[in-house]
């Protein structure tokens, strides 16, 4: 069996009106040596019967179907054991690639001797064709040089509060036999954040991970994900939990840093968990829950001053200026008007050679 360099695998549930445009984006790859691995999760439109479609032409795309709707992880997971590739990279089914993503990302795979080679995101908003931003800059932590990501660089970045880059939002390479030499697969106990679980591993176990500052992956934000109805304590809880995993279980001299960082983000996060359902519990007006929250955590009513003037802001874009991604989790971040100059730069060049006024930049260079 001919083994492709890049295994690209494409998770899809109901991404009917979507799933052409990232399919046709690998399709344009200048590298063609790749395959395309599509999962549809149960999908009740004809994201499937599109997929097929597509593998009819071309035979380096392949479409499987979960029995039902068996959530992100788990569908992953089967796009990865039906991998078979040098190296492995998501795309998901409303996101799409720069044509020549693989091409450049393989070369600097290569470069760097990297177990996991991540680039830049292109942020996209729904409706519109071009970015108009990188995640980088929208994190505030521009860079102007390959970052080495060990574990403390990995949890520092985690992704709950503004410490920049959320790497857990990157697309990366992923070196397949370290995969399956250390028996790593997507943790399905998550319903969230597992991606960033799955980095994490990886790196737990010794690999080299490496972000380049260019950006090739178009990564589209959809508005209806911009609700003042989320509850976001089970993302926090689910979080916390995998922190607390790792600190009672790993125990190597090279972590200490890490466990230090861990250490902070188990008790930020436990006091952010106590926010989030006292919000939640006043929005949804289930008062005697909220008023239980702060006879428990008495710091939930500092958490929500410190909050007022954020949460203000945001109303004030989303009702007042119109701005339906007001509290989207990447662009409810943004305070910045990013140059068309710069977003072109992002592609092909390093992201940060025209920063955003004010930003600051990170260089770190690996050997």
């Amino acid at each position: 069996m001919h083994r492709p360099q890049i295994t690209v695998t494409m998770p899809a549930y109901n991404r009917a009106d979507l799933i052409g445009r990232a399919i046709d984006s690998v399709r344009a790859q200048t590298m063609p040596d790749w395959e395309l691995v599509i999962v549809d999760d149960g999908s009740t439109d004809s994201t499937y019967e599109i997929a097929c479609d597509y593998a009819a032409v071309d035979d380096r795309i392949r479409v499987y179907k979960n029995a039902t709707n068996s959530g992100i992880a788990t569908t992953r997971n089967h796009a990865l054991s039906r991998s078979n590739g040098r190296f492995i990279t998501p795309l998901d089914s409303d996101d799409w690639y720069h044509p020549e993503r693989l091409e450049r990302m393989l070369v600097a795979a290569d470069l760097h001797a990297a177990d996991l080679l991540a680039d830049d995101l292109l942020l996209v908003r729904d409706g519109d064709e071009q970015s108009w931003a990188t995640l980088s800059q929208v994190c505030n932590e521009v860079l102007v040089a390959p970052l080495a990501v060990d574990l403390g660089v990995l949890f520092t970045r985690l992704g709950f509060e503004n410490a920049g880059i959320t790497l857990g939002l990157t697309k990366p390479l992923v070196r397949r036999q370290f995969l399956l030499d250390h028996g790593i697969t997507y943790d399905t106990t998550l319903q969230v954040v597992e991606d960033y679980w799955l980095l994490a591993d990886c790196v737990i176990a010794g690999a080299k991970f490496v972000m380049i500052p260019e950006g090739y992956y178009y990564y589209r934000q959809h508005a209806n994900h911009s609700t003042l109805k989320v509850d976001g304590s089970r993302d926090l809880a689910s979080t916390r939990r995998r922190l607390i995993s790792f600190v009672e279980s790993v125990h190597s001299p090279l972590h200490a840093a890490a466990h230090e960082v861990a250490l902070a983000h188990i008790d930020r996060l436990e006091r952010l968990e106590a926010y989030s359902i006292f919000v939640n519990s006043m929005r949804t007006r289930q008062l005697g829950r909220a008023v239980a929250q702060v006879a428990r955590h008495p710091g939930v009513l500092a958490e929500a001053g410190r909050n007022i003037p954020y949460m203000i802001r945001r109303r004030y874009r989303r009702y007042v200026r119109g701005d339906h991604f007001a509290f989207d989790p990447i662009s409810g971040r943004a305070n910045l008007k990013v140059s068309p100059r710069a977003i072109a730069s992002a592609v092909g060049q390093p992201a940060a050679s025209q920063p955003a006024a004010g930003q600051p930049t990170t260089s770190t260079v690996t050997s």
